[in-house]
């Protein structure tokens, strides 16, 4: 699985680097992202987007933490901030070096100084969400309980994403990008998680 991501992101990253706008296929999607925008539509994207800015991560990752180490759950709190931390570092690297232009003339907001591919917004949401969905899924005994918030987690993280394409400070590939890589941290996050706290047997 940890293969079919990377290969998914790196044939992604490459299309980016040598065929912008993937055929055309990128700004048509984006485009029809952004032709559902109302008034209302709008106050509750930019609602949604702000749950992933940076601000709101360094104050909702350290609460996370904290509330993790103090019920006992010493290496879910390492996870979730490393996942995050790590991820949105690897994240800034890839921006630098696709080094893609954001879409021009279409945003409702102000747009980031940062280079558009993947979106940091998206994949701040997948790993965040992603880590706490994993923590869940261990945690959780009551299975209508455990899956619902797994799915609230899926659904906020989808939302974040698409948010940024239609306040028109991203691309569409930009946030299928960022799921892909997200997702390929978690699972290396997940295998490494496994590997360090399982007891070893002699």
């Amino acid at each position: 699985m940890f293969g079919v991501f990377v290969i998914a992101l790196s044939v992604l990253i490459v299309s980016v680097i040598l065929w912008p706008h993937l055929g055309g296929l990128d700004p048509e999607v984006s485009a029809i992202v952004r032709s559902l925008r109302t008034p209302g539509l709008t106050r509750l994207a930019v609602a949604v987007t702000h749950i992933a800015d940076t601000w709101s991560l360094v104050i909702l990752v350290p609460i996370t933490a904290i509330v993790l180490y103090f019920t006992g759950r010493r290496s879910e709190a390492v996870f979730v901030i490393a996942v995050v931390a790590g991820g949105r570092l690897l994240g800034v690297l890839i921006q630098v070096l696709v080094h893609r232009s954001r879409p021009a003339g279409v945003n409702l907001v102000p747009l980031p100084p940062q280079h558009s591919f993947p979106s940091g917004h998206a994949l701040a949401a997948i790993l965040f969400f992603g880590a706490l969905s994993f923590i869940v899924l261990g945690e959780v005994r009551r299975p209508w309980l455990r899956y619902g918030l797994v799915a609230l987690f899926a659904l906020v993280s989808v939302a974040i994403g698409m948010s940024r394409v239609y306040l028109g400070v991203h691309w569409f590939g930009d946030v299928v990008g960022a799921w892909l890589f997200g997702a390929a941290v978690l699972l290396v996050a997940v295998l490494g998680f496994f590997a360090l706290t399982q007891p070893r047997a002699d």
